[in-house]
């Protein structure tokens, strides 16, 4: 987006390849950006019927801020997100393991992360009832670019309940636009080469 503000005066939109807006570069983006405001999937319900199983039935999938407030639309490579599983417990299973993977444009895996990724100790626990799992996105580390959030997991060598290859799988999305560093020597603002954009901290030993 950085470089076609620098480098274009004069911007045409198009939609469907109809154009939808000929005009100055500022008005241009303005156009295209509200346009992805007005697509509001960043949610997923249950219908009420689809993955009914008594150790994990999900029910609601969103992006927030930390404060669990629902965030839609645009957000930066260094905001503050987390993923949220809200899901129904009918009988406590040791074996259960819930995730998710994100996928980038061309449905590649950037990452997948599960609750039971670190040490047992420091596990959520999860009891009978309504509980709600999250995890925050790795800050600095997506590209520039539109993403998917899949729900996995399963009984842990037992039974699989979710998956990409699930028929309706829980799926949300989201947008990250432009890639944003503190450096002064940062040209970056637009999409970076590659599947992620993480910023690494260097050293020089002589």
């Amino acid at each position: 987006m950085a470089a076609v503000q620098r480098l274009c005066t004069k911007c045409i939109l198009l939609e469907n390849g109809q154009i939808k807006f000929i005009g100055e570069t500022s008005q241009a983006i303005n156009h295209y950006l509200s346009a992805f405001d007005e697509q509001k999937f960043s949610n997923w319900s249950n219908p009420g019927n689809l993955f009914c199983n008594p150790w994990f039935k999900p029910l609601n999938i969103f992006i927030s801020d930390i404060t669990g407030q629902k965030i839609e639309g645009k957000i930066s490579n260094f905001s503050d997100v987390w993923v949220n599983i809200e899901a129904d417990i009918d009988e406590v299973e040791p074996a259960l393991t819930i995730g998710y993977g994100i996928y980038n444009e061309d449905n590649v895996v950037v990452y997948m992360s599960f609750h039971t990724d670190v040490a047992e100790d420091k596990w959520p626990v999860i009891k009978k009832g309504k509980c709600l799992l999250r995890s925050r996105l790795p800050e600095g580390l997506l590209n520039e670019g539109v993403y998917k959030v899949i729900l996995n997991g399963g009984l842990i060598h037992r039974q699989r309940l979710f998956s990409a290859d699930t028929i309706n799988v829980p799926t949300i999305s989201f947008k990250i636009d432009g890639v944003q560093s503190t450096s002064p020597y940062w040209y970056w603002s637009e999409k970076r080469e590659g599947v992620a954009a993480p910023l690494i901290q260097w050293e020089i030993k002589n």
